[in-house]
């Protein structure tokens, strides 16, 4: 599930704030695993990394290699996969897969 995809389909849908946090906290209760792609900073997935990380989900980051990880990100992710382009994100699902880290 990708909320921006499934939900506001890439910003043809705008959901209210409330509404767009329940429906991500629904959609993280349901889940095993949160993927989060940390290259744009954002208030909003670093609650949604706190909620999962709360409810023992596995946290996987995916950000690019230009760019910085908080701290506080950093230490709840369960893996951080770095990439250049994205491109390689397709080596990156195949990291997941085989349950391989690239940095922790």
């Amino acid at each position: 599930m990708c909320i921006a995809r499934d939900i506001e389909r890439w910003g043809e849908k705008e959901l209210p704030a409330g509404e767009l946090m329940k429906v991500s906290f629904e959609e993280i209760e349901k889940s095993d695993i949160a993927v989060l792609e940390m290259s744009e900073k954002g208030g909003g997935l670093g609650i949604k990394a706190g909620y999962a990380h709360a409810r023992g989900k596995p946290i996987i980051v995916l950000i690019g290699s230009e760019h910085d990880l908080s701290n506080t990100l950093r230490g709840i992710a369960d893996s951080i996969i770095t990439y250049k382009e994205l491109a390689s994100l397709d080596l990156a699902r195949t990291t997941l897969i085989t349950g391989m880290t690239a940095e922790k």
